[in-house]
């Protein structure tokens, strides 16, 4: 194109058409330009002063997090056998107390050893847990306590290391499998600590070997069949450990039948019996109509349309199960159905007929187990008809002694394939239930520690404990035994006067630094010499701001009757709006009343009965106020102001309660049984209820996030909008371009053409001239 206009430019207009067309272009859309690269400036600009903000808000943040994380009153330990941890500061009393340890709280220790596999089997029965105290007494003498006590049930067919887990489950119980190394395994079993919850372990075994006959499961197939042909008159000799019995076939009867005959006499033999009938059904040799009886009831015609998927007479046959007693279940593939009758009784198909004929389908027997008996027969309704089957289930017979059937017929028209039949004998489980027996006989020889009570000394008196965990001794504090100690040890509970203050002067500098810059990010530039700040007319900032200054005027409520301002601490805001903490009021009021610092830096959870425990924090939202804890006496309900708490489980005359929703959701209360009514007041200290602001603030969903998340769109689109107008100014360019070369085309052919003239009038005035 440039070449193009240079020729034509050689004799056209003389005008630089490429430059006037950029020109053109340009002028079109250089304002639109200027507006929307003005635009991209200042939200740039906007976006990184949001992220400073953000950033100076997080730095006040992490500060409050810093000064509210732990607790001013602290508790110290003169010696580390001894750790002290307040554990609810609004009950503590600055002071101090004399602990000693004489002895720890210990958990009973017991073992069961010399098993040779943790997968032994364990005989089955009952074992009845009992938690008390075992006197010194020789032999030992046992006296149960107040909890109830505990039946464990073990299956047949229980491991040791089964036996292991469900000892686990019982609480107040720790039990395991130790390999000890010689090749024996040992259950190893802990009690909780404190005298009163040692283990007292009887034994009811009721798990013993068992043996078994099962009978064969007969078939028989053929044209027109109606009964299974068992023979009449047929005597079974049984002979058990009770006694012996004879019992004699009837024609046609079926497995159940002779499992009831059995039961009937379990009281002369000693030996039960159980029975149940399975067939397969598979092989059919096209796709075909199928249609029979089975136990009288019509199945079909079902069209079978792939003979290896026989969903559809599967179904057809479920249908009537209740006029059959038969329930289909498919075999190793769709090809193939499983027929059973639960009960025992035979399973009678008649009548099988197809839409195409000599259409197979195999019959097969099956064990009460599923197995195979190798029993087959295959159906046919026009050749050499088969078009009936019937199968006789199996009888499984089983007795905890030894036991012997005798059989006066054998084969196909009887239950058993051999005339006498001795029991198969089960062998008996690997280790005894009675092993496990913990009573004044056996303690010594499975007890390695007893269990026993802390002993302590507090300001010289001697008292006990059943854990190492000690919370009723101090007010507010919690004692952790790790050792004895020679001596006494000082536990002393003071309020940290030199934390509180630095605390103090950290949020004054750090509201302040972050008030100082958002000011000025936010200021319109009023006073002569001032600019407008990066995000004046943000209203998130001013919205952050707002709140903060509200604050700084709010009350304190939940720390007693009183409420509280900023001024009672000595922090006042001056003129400028800037705080100012007075260090000589702070340590006044630190001298004067410690507690009442609390409202600045630490919330509490309070109740107004000392024998209540309260533990946990109510959401961040949640105000400072007084709930109404109140359980009815009879039912046991029990609601914290109009939310009905959870009881978690019953202690020693007491009960945990737990709120889980609601203002106090996540606050757990552990409750004396006698008190059914009381006050529950949370007190959210000022640098919370501050943190809780911007935590709101910084959040995903808050204010500051929403707006950066918009001014990125805008950036975004800005710069899409750049790129129409690039485009615009390509395609505005494009069309001078072409306008101008026509028109300089037009001028280079008049310009031609006038040259031609010209020479042709110059040559005839020559020739007259001449």
């Amino acid at each position: 194109m440039t070449d193009l206009l240079s020729a034509l430019n050689t004799n056209g207009s003389g005008l630089n058409i490429t430059s006037l067309a950029k020109s053109l272009a340009a002028a079109e859309t250089a304002p639109r330009r200027q507006i929307v690269e003005g635009r991209i400036e200042e939200t740039e600009v906007s976006i990184s002063a949001m992220a400073e903000a953000r950033s100076v808000l997080e730095e006040l943040q992490n500060s409050l997090y810093v000064i509210t994380d732990e607790s001013l009153i602290q508790t110290n330990s003169a010696s580390s056998a001894i750790t002290a941890t307040v554990t609810d500061a609004s009950k503590v009393d600055a002071g101090s107390v004399n602990v000693g340890v004489v002895a720890l709280a210990k958990e009973q220790v017991l073992q069961f050893q010399g098993f040779a596999s943790e997968d032994a089997v364990v005989q089955g029965g009952t074992i009845n847990i009992d938690f008390g105290v075992w006197t010194t007494d020789v032999p030992p003498v046992f006296f149960a306590g107040d909890r109830p006590q505990v039946n464990m049930t073990v299956a047949d067919g229980t491991t040791l290391k089964d036996l292991a887990t469900q000892f686990n489950d019982i609480a107040g119980i720790e039990a395991s499998i130790i390999n000890v190394g010689d090749g024996t395994y040992t259950l190893g079993i802990l009690s909780e600590t404190g005298g009163a919850n040692a283990l007292s372990f009887s034994v009811n075994a009721t798990g013993t070997s068992t043996s078994s006959v099962t009978s064969v499961a007969g078939l028989t197939a053929g044209n027109a069949l109606t009964d299974t042909q068992i023979a009449a008159g047929t005597s079974l000799d049984i002979t058990g450990s009770v006694g012996t019995t004879t019992i004699t076939t009837t024609a046609g009867m079926s497995a159940k039948d002779l499992a009831d005959q059995i039961n009937a006499t379990t009281a002369s033999t000693g030996v039960d019996a159980t029975a149940v009938t399975n067939a397969k059904l598979s092989g059919l040799t096209a796709a075909t109509d199928v249609s029979f009886s089975l136990n009288g009831t019509a199945i079909g015609p079902v069209t079978i349309a792939d003979p290896t998927d026989l969903t559809g007479l599967r179904d057809a046959i479920n249908a009537q199960t209740a006029l059959t007693g038969v329930t289909a279940t498919f075999g190793n593939t769709n090809g193939e159905i499983v027929l059973t009758d639960s009960a025992g009784n035979d399973i009678a198909l008649t009548g099988y007929d197809t839409s195409i004929n000599d259409t197979g389908l195999t019959i097969e027997t099956l064990n009460a187990d599923g197995s195979a008996t190798g029993k087959t027969a295959t159906l046919l309704d026009t050749t050499g008809p088969v078009n009936s089957a019937f199968v006789t289930g199996q009888v499984s017979m089983s007795s905890t002694e030894s036991f012997t059937v005798a059989d006066s017929v054998t084969g196909d028209t009887s239950f058993f394939a051999t005339a006498t039949t001795s029991s198969t004998v089960t062998s008996g489980p690997d280790i005894a239930l009675t092993d496990f027996e913990l009573s004044s006989a056996t303690i010594d020889a499975h007890q390695v520690r007893g269990a026993s009570d802390a002993v302590i000394e507090y300001n010289g008196i001697q008292v006990f404990r059943e854990t190492n965990e000690i919370d009723d001794l101090i007010d507010g504090v919690t004692l952790k035994l790790n050792d004895v100690t020679p001596g006494d040890v000082a536990i002393t509970t003071e309020i940290q006067y030199d934390e509180a203050l630095a605390r103090a002067q950290v949020l004054v500098a750090k509201l302040n630094d972050a008030m100082e810059y958002l000011n000025e990010k936010t200021s319109r530039g009023i006073f002569q010499g001032t600019e407008p700040g990066d995000l004046v007319g943000e209203v998130t900032i001013e919205a952050v701001k707002t709140g903060i200054r509200s604050m700084l005027r709010t009350g304190i409520e939940g720390f007693g009757d009183e409420t509280y301002y900023l001024s009672d601490f000595g922090i006042s805001q001056k003129l400028d709006g800037t705080l100012e903490l007075d260090e000589k009021v702070f340590e006044e009021v630190m001298l004067a009343s410690p507690d009442k610092v609390m409202a600045l830096f630490e919330s509490t959870t309070t109740a107004s009965d000392s024998n209540v425990i309260v533990a946990g924090e109510p959401p961040q939202n949640t105000p400072s106020g007084t709930y109404t804890f109140r359980r009815d006496p009879v039912s046991g309900a029990a609601y914290l102001g109009d939310t009905e708490l959870t009881s978690l489980f019953p202690g020693t005359d007491v009960t945990f309660f737990l709120a889980a929703s609601g203002d106090m959701s996540g606050v757990s209360l552990t409750v004396p049984n006698t008190v059914n009514e009381f006050e529950v007041t949370f007190g959210r200290s000022w640098a919370d209820a501050l943190m809780g602001r911007i935590n709101d603030a910084l959040s995903e969903t808050g204010a500051i996030s929403s707006r950066e998340l918009a001014l990125q769109n805008n950036l975004v689109s800005n710069e899409e909008e750049l790129v129409d107008l690039d485009d615009k100014y390509t395609t505005v360019e494009t069309r001078y371009i072409q306008k101008f070369t026509a028109m300089e085309t037009m001028i280079t052919q008049l310009n031609n053409t006038g040259s031609y003239i010209t020479s042709l009038l110059d040559a005839w005035a020559a020739e007259a001239n001449g």
